[in-house]
């Protein structure tokens, strides 16, 4: 089952055979003469759903830019009943323009809550507040880039990777592959090999910022390498994987994924009442590649160092593309992969949950042979850590790249972004 939204295909999994599909019917709309509000009403039967919606006229959609200022049954998850209504002021979300509502259409959508809408939003200022939207551009106050969605709230993509085998790594005279050591091959670390996902997940547009660790855990970092005025939408640096997960329960992954209630995901779990975590690094490097088999996520491959790092400006911030002081920058300045996702290459290395048995070469060697939900090695200290930074060079940044350090190192080089795992 396919649904059409703005001319986008989004393919709907598969629901398992005993799994009801839910419906909608009965769509209304009439529009307040005086106040311009618009009211949608429409029924909807066999199971909870996720709802998002259009209005179309002649046929074509007005643009879900001019969606904002929605309320009631819509952007949520909402259960089976006839009457179920969306208000919409399109006063304010389509100033100087006249809906002709007898010309007008209203098309709602309900999404399989095992099949969500491409875009999740976590209000980090108010409690119990969790949206779903079809298009980057229909998120309130503009879309996507407007800062909010880099302070107060938390925005997800989802990714569909249940089921899907693709190739993690690169090939050992892939372009960009560099040795790590003079005694070590650095291709054993990017050996390619296929891997299937079990599960679809969502993973942060963005880099965890400054702005929203203060909204989780009630004051910045310590070790914070910046001031200045828009450090709010800066990455959150100075952050260790313990700093994240804990000590405690939180090293008991991949046996389990506890974590300490005081650190940064233990509060964001209690806050929204949903398992949020680090990417695993096969998760981490499939929402970088967005189906891209290159050594970056735009098609193109890198040679040594930076000898064509010209390819790689547009994506990353990195020693090639930064002027002046070695500083991040702030979250989404540069073009996001083809899912949307922005600074997968460089900017500042993320964590993954993949932990390694130890420090050795030999322990951050690729499996040569196809894996299912690669987890990492069951005791270790140190963690796996992704993407690049500001200070990296251009290979460091490509999409198989791999590096690590000790669970408890922080450093103005490292932070992260959220992921959510869907069961």
């Amino acid at each position: 089952m396919k649904r059409v939204v703005m001319g986008t295909v989004f393919a709907i999994a598969a629901v398992a055979a005993f799994a009801a599909v839910p419906s909608v019917s009965n769509v209304a709309m009439v529009q307040d003469s005086a106040t311009r509000t618009v009211t949608i009403s429409y029924d909807l039967a066999d199971a909870p759903a996720i709802v998002t919606f259009d209005v179309r006229t002649n046929g074509v959609s007005i643009g879900t830019v001019h969606l904002d200022y929605a309320a009631g049954d819509v952007h949520r998850e909402v259960q089976p009943a006839t009457g179920r209504k969306i208000m919409w002021q399109a006063d304010k979300a389509w100033p100087d323009q006249t809906l002709n509502v007898a010309g007008a259409e209203a098309v709602v959508t309900a999404w399989p809550l095992e099949a969500p809408p491409p875009y999740m939003v976590l209000n980090l200022v108010n409690t119990n507040d969790v949206r779903h939207y079809a298009t980057p551009w229909e998120l309130p106050g503009g879309g996507v880039t407007n800062d909010l969605y880099k302070t107060d709230y938390l925005v997800l993509r989802y990714i569909a990777a249940k089921n899907v085998e693709w190739t993690m790594g690169s090939a050992t005279n892939a372009p960009g592959v560099v040795s790590s050591s003079p005694s070590y091959d650095g291709r054993l670390r990017e050996t390619a090999h296929l891997v299937t996902l079990t599960n679809d997940f969502y993973i942060g547009v963005y880099e965890l910022t400054q702005g929203q660790w203060f909204r989780v855990k009630g004051a910045y970092k310590d070790n914070a390498s910046y001031t200045e005025e828009d450090r709010d939408v800066h990455p959150a640096d100075g952050v260790s994987w313990t700093d994240l997960r804990g000590m405690t329960a939180g090293m008991g992954w991949p046996a389990n994924d506890e974590v300490d209630s005081g650190q940064f995901f233990g509060m964001l779990r209690a806050y929204s009442g949903m398992r949020f975590d680090l990417p695993t690094e096969a998760q981490w490097e499939y929402a970088c590649r967005a189906g891209t088999m290159s050594g970056i996520n735009n098609g193109y491959e890198l040679v040594g160092f930076s000898a064509n790092s010209e390819l790689l400006k547009p994506l990353a911030v990195f020693t090639g593309s930064r002027a002046g002081a070695s500083i991040t920058s702030p979250v989404g300045t540069k073009e996001p992969n083809a899912w949307g996702l922005y600074d997968m290459h460089g900017n500042i290395w993320e964590w993954c949950l993949d932990r390694l048995a130890d420090d050795t070469d030999a322990a951050f060697e690729m499996p040569p042979d196809a894996v299912i939900d690669p987890l990492g090695a069951e005791t270790g200290d140190y963690r796996v850590r992704r993407g690049g930074c500001m200070d990296s060079a251009a290979t460091y940044c490509r999409s198989p790249y791999r590096s690590k350090d000790k669970a408890t190192k922080q450093s103005v080089l490292y932070g992260f972004r959220v992921a959510l795992r869907i069961p």
